[in-house]
């Protein structure tokens, strides 16, 4: 059963745009084993310990299938993405909260290394979710470790209100089931200045869930 809430646009919501695979022209990476045993994807990670490594998630599927995803200017690896550098050159200056850029190579199906990345490690989550004004499926097999499938999200004035705009420019947000990344207008207009390939971006006021595979 879907609740459906009575709500208005807010600012918030026309100033954040989801971040999306481009499908038709997507990659999709996964952590070599010794870059997913420094736990990337929520914790801070050290500089020390050297740059992450990534690969093509499908890379023995697509190798079987004579098929070659692009090599893009952003990557997804599960909600977090690696960063060409010539993009990354725009928002390194950038201080937000619970995001680290941090050095990354990508290595492709033939084992090429493409050093000219760095992973935004987004390792903490917003809560800002105003689930009064939101529409979710209210159906207790559709909660999971306390996290609800939100079909329609409205961004809490209240939570983001006390926290700068320059600190939240880009966030994931927790107490939904899809994580998702989302990206403040200003951080678009750099990806669009950069005509930055691999995703695509939903306004938070447009959005339903299942929009991303249109």
């Amino acid at each position: 059963m879907r609740i459906h809430q009575g709500w208005n646009i807010t600012n918030y919501n026309e100033q954040y745009y989801f971040i999306f695979n481009d499908y038709e022209n997507a990659s999709y990476l996964t952590p070599l084993k010794k870059t997913e045993d420094r736990n990337w994807s929520f914790e801070k990670l050290s500089w020390a310990d050297g740059p992450v490594y990534f690969e093509n998630g499908f890379k023995e599927e697509d190798k079987l299938a004579g098929k070659k995803h692009p090599i893009n200017d952003l990557m997804d690896i599960a909600g977090h993405y690696l960063i060409h550098k010539r993009v990354f050159d725009d928002v390194q200056l950038l201080e937000i909260d619970n995001l680290q850029f941090f050095p990354a190579v990508y290595i492709d199906d033939d084992d090429h290394w493409h050093e000219q990345y760095m992973l935004l490690n987004i390792y903490g989550k917003l809560d800002c979710i105003d689930f009064d004004k939101s529409e979710i499926y209210d159906d207790d097999d559709l909660i999971i470790e306390e996290k609800s499938f939100v079909d329609k999200f409205y961004l809490s004035e209240k939570v983001l209100d006390k926290i700068p705009e320059e600190n939240r420019l880009i966030f994931t947000i927790d107490k939904s089931v899809m994580p998702h990344t989302f990206v403040h207008q200003k951080i678009k207009d750099i990806f669009d200045k950069n005509n930055v390939s691999g995703v695509k971006f939903i306004r938070v006021s447009d959005y339903v869930s299942g929009d991303e595979n249109d």
